[in-house]
């Protein structure tokens, strides 16, 4: 018989390698298991626990942590799952923002990964921050074509910084103040410089990171899982695995113009309340962009992912004027 009195403990998980965890308690570390039950329970992604996430847990006197309980999350940053694509994984959770680095070349990032990536953080009520890396690898050319693509994102209330990972002054004065006293996630493509930029601003973690490939202008995964880092007091970076392509998950046709905030002005002025600013006459948002309205330059990005194959719209469904 077990005579041992267990100590409940509540802690956050810093990082997760599908079976075993690692949970962050006052200070310490603890090597953990997810009581089989919990592992089970309704789960729709492939992980059941994400690094982010507040639990309680058991511990034994030799240090082994049984969590017992997953606190609700507060938000949680979701993606397709990479085997099972009818899966979803969770990259992380109850973050304070939500960082994607970008990059104009080498590989260029596309504007239908930035645009799903800020779909998914308004979906989750997360805060988040577009940083455009590789600025010195720009000519007079590209650094105004990058500044254009930089200004269409801040006229519609996003937040964005353009900077050089290789510059620690500019890491200093326009990265960190974003970072300080907040649980911050870093995602991005691969090659955009993430492990890189979380490198220069932590030297301690000594990341890995891989060369661009010339032929293909791309990077490869360098990151196999995530976890949490505090690069000082009370400020903390999640490290999460490159991504290819960025999906749309839990989000429904009819709900997607509510992730488009430029949209919100001008969608009260449309003839149907359940409008889906798509075919129906007297659509104000779709008047607007036709009045070459500078704020809806994403309308047509928003059409072509209505009709996509993210979503089961199917085209009867949509009628033509």
């Amino acid at each position: 018989m077990d005579t041992f009195l267990y100590l409940i403990v509540q802690g956050r998980i810093i990082k997760s390698t599908g079976q075993h965890y690692w949970i962050l308690s006052s200070g310490s570390i603890y090597q953990g298991v997810l009581r089989g039950s919990i592992r089970l329970e309704g789960r729709k992604t492939t992980n059941p626990l994400a690094v982010g996430d507040l639990v309680n847990f058991k511990l034994h006197p030799t240090d082994e942590a049984i969590i017992t309980d997953i606190l609700p999350r507060s938000n949680y940053l979701i993606r397709k799952s990479v085997n099972l694509s009818k899966q979803t994984h969770i990259l992380a959770s109850n973050m304070d923002l939500a960082v994607l680095v970008a990059s104009w070349k080498m590989p260029k990032t596309s504007n239908g990964f930035l645009d799903r990536f800020l779909i998914t953080c308004e979906a989750y009520h997360i805060p988040s921050l577009l940083v455009f890396n590789k600025i010195d690898l720009l000519n007079e050319a590209e650094t105004a074509g990058l500044e254009n693509w930089m200004q269409d994102y801040l006229r519609i209330g996003y937040q964005a910084i353009a900077i050089s990972a290789h510059s620690p002054d500019q890491i200093t004065t326009h990265l960190q103040p974003w970072l300080n006293l907040k649980l911050s996630v870093f995602t991005g493509h691969s090659g955009a410089g993430k492990t890189t930029l979380l490198n220069r601003l932590c030297p301690e973690l000594q990341l890995k990171t891989n060369a661009i490939s010339e032929q293909h202008k791309k990077g490869k995964h360098t990151t196999t899982f995530a976890e949490l880092h505090e690069w000082r007091p009370q400020s903390y970076i999640v490290d999460t695995p490159g991504i290819q392509e960025w999906g749309l998950m839990e989000i429904q046709a009819n709900d997607l113009h509510r992730y488009f905030p430029e949209f919100k002005h001008y969608g009260s002025n449309c003839k149907f309340s359940s409008c889906t600013h798509s075919h129906e006459p007297e659509c104000a948002i779709r008047l607007a962009y036709q009045a070459k309205n500078p704020l809806l330059w994403r309308y047509p990005a928003y059409l072509n992912m209505l009709e996509s194959d993210e979503f089961n719209w199917k085209p009867w469904e949509r009628k033509k004027n």
